[in-house]
């Protein structure tokens, strides 16, 4: 049986390692216009280098940097196997989840301009999260179930911070299997658990987005180049990459059962015809490391500024009080790794883990992103 390899996941980690993980050949390149010159490291260039002719990943472009400049980055390995095509700084990947920091900053601009506060209920833009329904029971076997109608009613916090009771069908093996009663329709669950009360990765940061188009009257795309990536320098960030850089793009990999990669004949859409807030754009390393660059200098990058050092702080905090947040494990292991990690779009560490991560460290978008604290 062949697995998807998740890797080809895009991963950040500023001021330590910043890498988009996809898809073997070594590939120096310059820095980008927005960074100093390019630091040498042996180390980082063999670890990546040995992933690749290790068969752990078809490829990898790595980038790390600090507040002012690039201080690393990398590109080994191939963006499509079978093809030769190289890895290279620039190649574009769908960067999935990576997505949702972008949509949340969109939704903090429009809290700064006092349009929306994160206390408010859903339901105030979206009469169809009104009356919610919670599972009481769900039979795995038959798919039988019982609901109860929710406590409490979600607000903009717990779309955002994945506490809104919502799950996704690889999170959740109850929304995997859910089969609505003859009659019954939902436009949001039935919820999973009590909004405010668990975390689970979730569908709410979709919910997060069609509020940025609500109230901006924008869809994200052009909501988000006109607000955040044309201001920040983002060129090759888009949902809908135009031909020369779907050229550049990669491709999603399976692994087969030698251990070998083909190209997963499943791909990511080339063209998005409903944008949405929790996945779904296509960027480049130093595209994506411009954005991480603005968070590190609280707000703004290059005299630009997208958002106050208030508004940086405020996301920074902790959003979901004493409630875990436990490892993700996937609903659907044919298509995955069994277990995710700890994740969030933005989780605050109480406490240095296992994994080395400091206390006072986040980490953001599954797998995707990790920022380790600002004193850089």
């Amino acid at each position: 049986m062949m697995k998807r390899l998740v890797a080809h996941r895009a991963r950040f980690i500023p001021v330590a390692l910043a890498a988009l993980l996809a898809t073997a050949t070594h590939a120096r390149q310059s820095a980008p216009a927005s960074g100093g010159a390019v630091v040498s490291a042996p180390a980082i260039d063999k670890m990546l280098a040995d992933a690749v002719a290790r068969g752990d990943i078809p490829g990898v472009v790595a980038m790390a940097t600090d507040r002012r400049r690039v201080v690393y980055q990398g590109a080994f390995g191939v963006a499509e196997v079978g093809t030769g095509r190289s890895m290279t700084v620039d190649t574009v990947f769908r960067i999935a989840s990576m997505t949702k920091p972008v949509t949340w900053l969109a939704v903090m601009q429009l809290v700064e301009q006092g349009r929306v506060s994160l206390d408010d209920p859903a339901k105030r833009y979206f009469p169809q999260l009104a009356n919610l329904k919670v599972f009481d029971t769900f039979d795995a076997k038959t798919g039988a179930y019982t609901l109860r109608s929710a406590k409490t009613a979600p607000t903009v916090r717990h779309l955002l911070t994945h506490t809104a009771g919502l799950g996704y069908s690889f999170t959740s093996p109850i929304v995997r299997d859910f089969k609505p009663r003859t009659g019954e329709t939902y436009a949001a669950g039935p919820l999973l658990f009590e909004p405010g009360e668990q975390w689970l990765y979730s569908t709410g940061i979709d919910w997060a987005g069609r509020l940025v188009e609500t109230l901006s009257g924008k869809n994200l795309e052009a909501y988000f180049a006109d607000r955040i990536f044309k201001p920040l320098g983002m060129v090759d960030t888009a949902y809908n990459p135009p031909d020369d850089r779907q050229r550049r793009m990669t491709r999603v990999h399976l692994r087969r059962a030698d251990g070998t990669f083909q190209v997963d004949p499943v791909q990511p859409p080339v063209s998005v015809a409903r944008p949405i807030g929790g996945g779904g754009l296509a960027s480049t390393a130093p595209d994506y490391i411009r954005f991480l660059q603005m968070l590190l200098n609280q707000g703004s990058l290059n005299g630009v500024r997208i958002v106050s050092a208030e508004t940086i702080a405020t996301m920074g905090r902790n959003h979901i009080g004493s409630v875990g947040v436990p490892a993700v494990k996937t609903a659907m292991p044919e298509r995955g790794q069994p277990e995710l990690g700890r994740s969030l779009q933005h989780i605050l560490l109480d406490r240095s883990d296992a994994r080395r991560r400091r206390r006072h460290s986040d980490a953001a978008s599954a797998v995707c992103r990790q920022q380790g604290p600002c004193r850089v």
